[in-house]
């Protein structure tokens, strides 16, 4: 067994337990984004990861249409929908093309919801994101970039080929998923 001192409560730890699990099991509240015990540290610890590599709300704009528009990385737009407006900071990249443009889900302050309606697919309740119409509108203000230095973008990837599942499976507390799971098939068109 190991003492860990959370917030000035002491734990009792097995060598092997997560740290967040022994939190988890004290009085004290740590905020958490998508934690489960039975996930491993991929998937559970993959939200703080990108916060801390992009802790900010952008849009990506093609090369293209920066050449077209005036835009660099930094320069501040509005992107206007049918449902809503944000203010967001742009950083061109070869990510995307043409008029296309791309907002990570990952946004602080101004999410990319507030431009996408509540529809939501009837199978999987998954609102569309991939699809919203907006207007874009090239403001005279130029910041930072949204991006910190310590992004990979940078020249400094620490790339991971895939979620590794199969650590997950080899688990001793995996359980597969059972019968509460839904399976859909599609419909037949014609």
């Amino acid at each position: 067994m190991l003492s860990i001192t959370v917030d000035g409560l002491v734990q009792e730890a097995k060598a092997d337990e997560r740290l967040i699990d022994v939190i988890n099991r004290s009085s004290r509240k740590v905020p958490q984004v998508r934690y489960h015990p039975q996930l491993g540290p991929i998937q559970t610890c993959d939200t703080c990861m990108v916060r801390e590599k992009t802790p900010d709300t952008f849009v990506e704009v093609s090369p293209d249409l920066g050449r077209e528009r005036g835009i660099q990385i930094g320069t501040w737009v509005h992107l206007t929908s049918r449902y809503g407006r944000v203010r967001v900071r742009a950083v061109v990249t070869d990510r995307v093309h043409g008029k296309q443009l791309y907002m990570p889900m990952n946004s602080v302050g101004n999410p990319i919801n507030l431009l996408s309606s509540s529809h939501t697919d009837p199978v999987t309740h998954t609102p569309a994101f991939k699809e919203i119409s907006v207007h874009m509108t090239v403001l005279p203000e130029i910041g930072v970039s949204p991006l910190p230095r310590t992004n990979s973008r940078w020249g400094h990837p620490t790339p991971q080929r895939g979620v590794k599942v199969e650590r997950k499976w080899q688990r001793a507390d995996y359980r597969p998923p059972g019968p509460q799971l839904v399976q859909t098939q599609p419909r037949q068109v014609g």
